[in-house]
């Protein structure tokens, strides 16, 4: 399977070809079982409150998260099993958290009481990068002359009940052993990963260096590069993003340089570099929905809530397990190119999007075609006709349209839906 580049677009359509497109394809699918002239075989395109993926919803029965049905139509599993050696570790959960209890209702849309909620969480591979438990021997200082020390107490605090506080002689370092991140990448399956924390008002260098080695200027592998601190920055380590063969079994962070430096750190959060689009997606043949899928407009939703059990990062309390700040969703199609894609990143934190607080309730975010646009005709046969998946839907707790963020977060799902407008919105 070719996986669908994000982003891309398709110039308008007269929504007469839309509409006109859409009722060919539901009549060539339907009309066998409607021979009374009274019967309107397109009732259910009509209805733009029908949910064509109904018999798809979270449920145990329409969920595989394996390495071996990550392809397979009908079925929610990872987008990102297939990348490089991505099926060796759970980059992202799935939870079940039981059923709503109370229903909530947006537009033609009600949550169900009964329906299953799960927590979508995208992991963050480094342990214990909120500093709120004891230090591990995967964190090391240099001891003897030049010296540095390090330890994670509430002096300078930056978020929740600890930091990270580091105090450098020149020459000396302290590091991250990388073989403790949690994919544990190895001299066979090396790969990169991007960096992001919060620090403290101090400057410091970063480099790659040997875990066992001392800290010379002589043994850095990727250049000291400095990165100019302010109160609480948010920032990216730049210069690592592609150093794909330097993490190895023997590779470390280290903070240092040829002077004297010291930095207070916290949140740190690290994923993989080369995989894009983490997301929970379902693939969809015609056949996979109900009625089928057509060539016309849609809409995919999904219904959101912050965990109780999460924390914004950048709230003063702040630490893991975090809650997703972005949640995007995607409509993607599979075939032919160039095909349709659709995606958004909708802000999910107090304040940060109109009715898209999750933290306040359940809120249903709606991801729309854009008027005019319609997924294609295949060169080969129609739309409805295929028997391969034509459509890719994708939830994920990040902003996946941005190739910067790194927001390693959590967030509880529930009823996802796709709704067809044969007569635009």
């Amino acid at each position: 399977m070719s996986v669908s580049t994000l982003g891309q677009k398709r110039p308008a359509r007269a929504s007469a070809f839309v509409a006109a497109a859409a009722l060919a394809g539901a009549a060539m699918v339907a009309a066998a079982g409607f021979s009374s002239c009274s019967s309107d075989v397109f009732a259910s395109y009509r209805n733009s409150g029908q949910d064509f993926i109904l018999g798809k919803g979270l449920s145990p029965g329409n969920v595989d998260l394996g390495l071996a049905n990550y392809e397979n139509p009908g079925l929610w599993t990872w987008s990102w099993r297939g990348s490089s050696d991505a099926s060796t570790f759970n980059y992202m959960d799935l939870i079940s958290q039981g059923t709503v209890g109370t229903t909530a209702t947006s537009g033609p849309s009600t949550l169900s009481a009964s329906s299953e909620v799960y927590l979508l969480r995208l992991n963050n591979l480094i342990a214990n990068g909120d500093f709120e438990t004891a230090l591990t021997g995967d964190w090391s200082a240099d001891v003897g002359p030049p010296t540095a020390s390090i330890t994670a107490g509430p002096a300078g605090k930056i978020h929740g009940l600890d930091s990270l506080i580091m105090a450098m002689a020149a020459n000396s370092s302290v590091r991250y052993r990388l073989q403790a991140l949690a994919d544990v990448p190895t001299s066979t399956s090396a790969h990169g990963y991007k960096w992001a924390m919060f620090l403290g008002s101090a400057d410091f260098h970063y480099s790659l260096q040997d875990w066992g080695t001392a800290f010379l200027p002589g043994n850095v592998i990727v250049a000291n590069q400095q990165v100019q601190a302010g109160a609480a920055d948010f920032i990216i380590l730049p210069g690592l993003l592609d150093s794909l063969s330097l993490y190895n079994t023997t590779s470390a962070l280290t903070f240092g340089s040829n002077g004297p430096e010291g930095a207070t750190i916290d949140d740190v959060r690290v994923l993989r570099k080369d995989i894009t689009g983490y997301a929970l997606r379902l693939l969809l043949r015609p056949t996979d929905t109900s009625p089928s899928l057509v060539i016309g407009q849609y809409e995919f939703s999904v219904w959101v809530k912050k965990s109780p059990l999460s924390a914004y990062i950048t709230n003063t309390a702040g630490k893991n397990p975090y809650a997703a700040m972005k949640v995007t969703l995607s409509m993607n199609e599979i075939a032919p190119m160039p095909s349709v894609q659709i995606q958004q990143a909708f802000d999910v934190t107090p304040g940060g999007g109109t009715g898209n607080d999750a933290s306040s309730g359940w809120t249903r975010l709606v991801l729309r075609m854009r008027s005019g646009i319609n997924f294609i005709e295949s060169v080969s046969g129609s739309f409805a006709s295929r028997t391969v998946p034509v459509l890719e839907l994708g939830i994920s707790p990040t902003d996946s349209t941005s190739l910067l963020d790194i927001d390693s977060g959590e967030i509880l799902i529930a009823q996802p839906e796709l709704r067809f407008y044969l007569n635009g919105y």
